[in-house]
């Protein structure tokens, strides 16, 4: 997901993390593998830049937080048969969110380069480059059998549930949605 939207982790706000959970449980409790196509076609990255004047090198000058300043949100212009679950996530965050975000530490990744030195890399280190998400992202135009179970599952969750049973059932049932090592979900 971030790669298709062009986002590092940091970017994203504590809303969109909800909106991926609800997506990702949607699709596994109406019995389907989430998929990035199925998300792309009902949902777009919205960008809140957070500026804040700064003193630099004696200037004040307009800083741009990249920080928690992209979320997901239903696309706009569905048409008639717009699909979405309905909210249930916060829209405003206490103003001081951002100081108590998280940093996780990152490992490196050594190996051997082939003149014998030795390379270290960290592949889940965020860059510092300029944001530039995409914010629409238009999926192809041929549906993997996988796309169209996750299209079913999820036109059935928006049908049935809204936002506040998908979160209610996520925390009934232990299972989070975008953690590691989730047991095995058998629908029944």
């Amino acid at each position: 997901m971030l790669e298709t939207f062009n986002v590092q982790l940091h970017h994203l706000t504590p809303t969109a993390f909800l909106t991926l959970s609800k997506f990702c449980w949607a699709c596994v409790s109406y019995g389907a593998e989430p998929d990035v196509d199925t998300f792309c076609m009902y949902y777009e990255l919205q960008k809140q830049p957070k500026r804040k004047k700064e003193v630099r090198d004696g200037k004040e000058v307009e800083v741009t937080y990249q920080y928690g300043s992209c979320t997901f949100m239903s696309k706009r212009n569905q048409g008639v048969d717009r699909l979405e679950i309905s909210f249930c996530q916060n829209g405003k965050w206490d103003r001081g969110w951002l100081e108590q975000w998280f940093y996780v530490k990152t490992y490196g990744v050594r190996s051997i380069a082939e003149d014998g030195e030795e390379v270290s890399e960290y592949p889940l280190t965020s860059r510092m480059e300029e944001m530039a998400p995409h914010t629409r992202v238009d999926p192809p135009e041929e549906v993997s059998p996988t796309r169209e179970a996750c299209d079913r599952a999820f036109v059935a969750t928006c049908r049935y549930s809204g936002g506040r049973d998908l979160v209610e059932e996520i925390m009934a049932s232990n299972y989070w949605p975008l953690g590691k090592n989730n047991p095995a979900f058998q629908l029944e």
